[in-house]
């Protein structure tokens, strides 16, 4: 069960409109996701509890740890873990699968992200101008929550989206648009 802090987290993100919840998993694995992902019964009936218990009213995922995609009829795996069963399985049941086109990594012992700010802006044009996202003309940025303690004004989440923002063909959307033209 979710603690208190987690449910006055979750309220507040059911509250803001420019926040929409996602299913990213129930257990997330528990962080063994070649475990997770051998039993695929297992790891979609994870997903659909985290569907039901927090209600979500979309039917969209990003798996844990893994770069999977099933969109459109269109499909991508992850070369590292085999979890190719379990999104099969989650787009069978009108699931989309998301995964990413860039990642914005980050330390393990204190979340701080490792590209600079400028380096991320660089990959992120590189990727868009390159055609090389999965759906093109779109791309789909992967931020880790722990990365950004810091708060609002003065955090590297703000001046890459300040940044990204300045480019008048550059639009932030929420995932369930996805993708735009």
């Amino acid at each position: 069960m979710p603690t208190e802090k987690m449910a006055t987290y979750y309220k507040y993100y059911e509250e803001n409109p420019y926040i929409e919840e996602y299913n990213h998993s129930f257990t997330h694995g528990n962080n063994e996701y070649k475990v997770f992902y051998g039993n695929p019964h297992k790891a979609t009936e994870d997903f659909m509890k985290n569907q039901q218990f927090l209600k979500i009213q979309f039917k969209i995922i990003r798996m844990p740890a893994c770069n999977t995609w099933r969109f459109n009829h269109k499909k991508q795996d992850d070369s590292e873990i085999n979890a190719v069963a379990t999104a099969d399985s989650l787009a069978a049941r009108g699931f989309k699968v998301f995964g990413w086109d860039v990642e914005w990594q980050h330390h393990a012992e204190d979340g701080t992200p490792i590209q600079s700010v400028d380096e991320m802006y660089r990959r992120i044009m590189q990727q868009l101008n390159s055609g090389k996202t999965f759906t093109k003309n779109n791309i789909v940025v992967l931020l880790h929550d722990e990365m950004f303690q810091r708060g609002w004004e003065e955090s590297d989440l703000k001046q890459l989206i300040d940044r990204l923002r300045k480019d008048k063909n550059i639009v932030f959307e929420q995932l369930r648009f996805y993708p735009q033209n």
